[in-house]
């Protein structure tokens, strides 16, 4: 029973850490300007944490001190209405109201590196366990439990 759960921790770590090698095909990025948010907290957390589970966007970043928010969608499964139109439904609506400024892709499909530049600070980085000491864990609770 220890060598299994040993062995299902061991690929629950290996498949959370997983990668999507798909790159930034047919990836384009938006610039909307939101009107209606009154904190940086409130406001523009829930707006970004709304986007961020919508499909197809990627990378988001709403600043609550210019009124905007940038965000990186893969043009096949969204588009820059359908945002917009994700923030003003947003707490049943009449709250936010969100205006396309633009839109912008580079000559290879991909986001330009000013714009990446503006989304990656939330962008999480992860990377694999030290898998030597994840086995020491691993082996030293199993000790522990007898």
């Amino acid at each position: 029973m220890q060598k299994f759960s040993a062995i299902f921790i061991l690929l629950f770590f290996l498949s959370a850490c997983a990668s999507d090698t798909g790159g930034n095909r047919n990836l384009q990025t938006a610039q909307l300007e939101i009107e209606g948010m009154v904190c940086q907290m409130g406001c523009a957390k829930a707006i970004e944490n709304k986007l961020s589970q919508t499909e197809g966007v990627r990378d988001v970043k709403v600043s609550f001190k210019e009124g905007r928010a940038y965000v990186a969608y893969e043009t096949a499964t969204t588009s820059p209405t359908q945002i917009a139109r994700t923030v003003e439904n947003i707490g049943g609506g009449g709250k936010y109201k969100a205006v396309i400024l633009s839109t912008s892709t580079t000559p290879e499909n991909t986001v330009t590196e000013t714009e990446n530049r503006k989304v990656q600070d939330m962008t999480p980085q992860m990377s694999l366990p030290h898998f030597p000491t994840v086995f020491e864990a691993l082996l030293g609770f199993g000790k522990r439990l007898r």
